[in-house]
């Protein structure tokens, strides 16, 4: 023993461990990405050529989620808002009639087979989809309105002869049928200056809907492969 501590000849300090050089850490492969906003995304996910070369149509537009609640909630709405007429005064101000045989056909049956907010909704469906609704009026002997009776817009064909304005309407006979101006109620989401064309909100976007469809078509077989990207 020496001094205050004693030794033990059994205990022994405890090795200093030689020190290892660090192992680099390997590094992940670089990982490739990607922003939105770069025009070469639609190839980055695989889609490759023809991605904006899907088929657009009403039909096919109207797949899509977005577009066909945004036209269903937008017919329905403004269809079953009432619809008033006014008789133009000889002061030129205007009057609202409720018994006028066009505030019937507006609000009660467009037709005998047709009610007014079905012919409505539809006339509404055709405007925010084609562009356009085109219905004939149907009139009596005097001259007064009795049935609206919508006509397939995609065989509609407007002319102006003479300055006047008429619709040819290709009705599957050989001779068709032309009807004036002033029988036919005609809807337009975004008509031309002459009226003998108008935009349709599908057409002028069908760009943006075919990539939409692309993408939906994408996913599809995104799940269909497990959660692998398709090869085509």
């Amino acid at each position: 023993m020496k001094g205050p501590f004693m030794r033990f000849p059994f205990i022994r300090r405890a090795e200093k461990a030689p020190a290892v050089a660090p192992v680099p850490e390997a590094r992940d492969a670089a990982v490739p990405s990607m922003v939105q906003s770069n025009p070469a995304l639609v190839s980055f996910l695989g889609m490759m050529d023809g991605a904006t070369s899907e088929p657009v149509t009403i039909d096919s537009a109207l797949g899509l989620t977005p577009i066909w609640s945004a036209v269903n909630f937008l017919s329905r709405t403004l269809a079953s808002l009432p619809v008033k007429v006014y008789e133009r005064q000889a002061d030129g101000g205007r009057k609202a009639v409720s018994g006028h045989p066009l505030a019937v056909l507006l609000n009660g049956a467009a037709n005998d087979e047709t009610t007014a907010f079905a012919w409505r909704q539809s006339a509404w469906g055709d405007t925010f989809t084609a562009g356009r609704q085109v219905s004939w009026i149907e009139r009596n002997g005097r001259g007064d309105p009795i049935n609206l009776w919508p006509l397939e817009v995609a065989k509609v064909t407007l002319r102006s002869d003479g300055g006047k304005l008429t619709y040819f309407y290709h009705d599957g006979s050989a001779r068709g049928k032309t009807y004036r101006a002033a029988d036919i109620l005609d809807l337009a989401f975004m008509p031309g200056a002459t009226r003998l064309t108008a935009r349709g909100p599908i057409a002028s976007n069908a760009k943006t809907v075919a990539l939409a469809l692309a993408v939906t078509k994408y996913g599809s077989k995104f799940f269909d492969h497990g959660g692998l990207p398709p090869l085509t």
